[in-house]
């Protein structure tokens, strides 16, 4: 994957285009050429990631890790490019529920390009998103800990995969940062105690016990 997809992702902005006439004042609709952006599609995508690429359907494999995985299938209706595409995701690693939200917002895009070549900037946003969330692969656990703890009791840094957590009880309080690699969960998170009101003696456990789990 590497590369090739790499480089479309950092390409989004490139993709926007005028969706009108020659002048860009909207007076004349550009014709669309759906063999053209089929061959354009083939060209973009690395073989090894277009699985399929034909006038009704695109599939294309996606991904930025071993558990960072899915596979995009576009539907073309009759009347594209006047009308949006559907998108479909398929992971055996991501939740139903994340690949919910991923179509959502990969037809959205879509929306935005109506009348004009819609699928490469699909295609692009969804590889930018899993190259730039370094959250997606705890995205259940986060949601569960905000369940457990309260929606606002973490700070996530999706960008550079950092959960920032303040725990109380009973008196006691600390306040933690996770670090999660782009490898997680075969790779271990990171743990760093920010504050606390602990004896120094417990923290320096704490920390000695992090540092073992995440050697391991």
């Amino acid at each position: 994957l590497g590369g090739g997809m790499a480089a479309m992702s950092g390409q989004r902005q490139a993709s926007r285009s005028p969706a009108s006439g020659k002048d860009g004042r909207g007076t004349e609709p550009r014709q669309h050429d759906l063999s053209t952006e089929l061959q354009t599609i083939a060209r973009a995508i690395p073989e090894n990631c277009l699985q399929t690429c034909t006038s009704t359907l695109i599939k294309v494999s996606l991904a930025a890790s071993v558990y960072k995985a899915l596979t995009l299938s576009v539907y073309l209706p009759p009347g594209y490019p006047a009308e949006t595409l559907a998108a479909d995701f398929t992971s055996h690693t991501l939740p139903d529920e994340l690949l919910a939200k991923f179509k959502v917002a990969a037809e959205r895009e879509a929306a935005a390009h109506l009348n004009e070549a819609q699928v490469l900037p699909v295609v692009r946003l969804i590889q930018h998103l899993l190259e730039c969330n370094m959250l997606i692969p705890c995205w259940e656990e986060i949601k569960g800990a905000q369940k457990l703890l309260g929606e606002n009791s973490l700070k996530l840094s999706e960008k550079h995969g950092r959960i920032t957590a303040l725990l109380e009880r009973g008196g006691f309080r600390v306040e933690v940062r996770l670090g999660i690699p782009n490898e997680y969960p075969f790779a271990a998170p990171t743990l760093e105690i920010l504050s606390s009101n602990f004896a120094p003696q417990l923290t320096d456990w704490c920390e000695a016990v992090s540092a073992l789990l995440t050697d391991a």
